[in-house]
């Protein structure tokens, strides 16, 4: 992460989902059947990277989420939640290669998304 000083805190999950709930303004107005899971992403993507793979869907902004491990590192998936649960649907079993990695998209739910951001 370059030269960024970054503090880590212990955390109850009673936290986590109310800074989750309240980190987008528009999640009342969304299903937890918008997300999708990307699997197989090459370790330097990046957020803009996902935005072009899926270019023509809407995403809902801010709402790309790259998965790192405890070093910090990516791992190679992402989440990605989309304005609707139509849009959702239209990459899912999309496999094409983004560099030398092939990358296949799965439905996914917001509590996958917290779950998984819980347990790394």
């Amino acid at each position: 992460m370059g030269h960024q000083y970054i503090e880590v805190f212990k955390s109850h999950r009673t936290k986590i989902d109310c800074v989750l709930k309240h980190s987008n303004p528009n999640s009342a107005n969304t299903t937890s059947d918008s997300f999708v899971r990307l699997q197989g992403l090459p370790f330097g993507c990046t957020k803009k990277e996902i935005l072009q793979f899926f270019s023509g869907l809407e995403i809902v902004p801010n709402r790309i989420t790259l998965l790192m491990d405890s070093k910090g590192k990516i791992t190679g998936e992402a989440f990605g939640q989309f304005a609707s649960q139509e849009l959702a649907e239209k990459p899912l079993g999309k496999q094409e290669r983004m560099g030398h990695r092939y990358n296949e998209v799965f439905k996914s739910s917001q509590e996958e998304v917290r779950h998984t951001q819980i347990s790394l």
